[in-house]
């Protein structure tokens, strides 16, 4: 089951152009023994599992608002 638990909207401006969009953020409860699996299109090679602080702390250039 998915609950809604927020919402991070942004800004991308490149020249003259200017894209707003929203992610929004759900918890997914999974089993314990869960592994995410790659697809196949090679885009990650890990899923590393970090704490929020840890992800703001390694993510210098976003504003966050916690």
């Amino acid at each position: 089951m998915a609950i809604p638990v927020g919402a991070v909207s942004y800004e991308d401006i490149d020249g003259h152009t200017c894209k707003r969009d929203v992610l929004f953020c759900y918890d997914l409860l999974l089993p314990d023994d869960f592994q995410p699996k790659n697809t196949g299109f090679g885009l990650t090679t890990s899923y590393p599992f970090m704490s929020i602080l840890l992800f703001s702390l390694n993510t210098p250039i976003c504003r966050y608002t916690l």
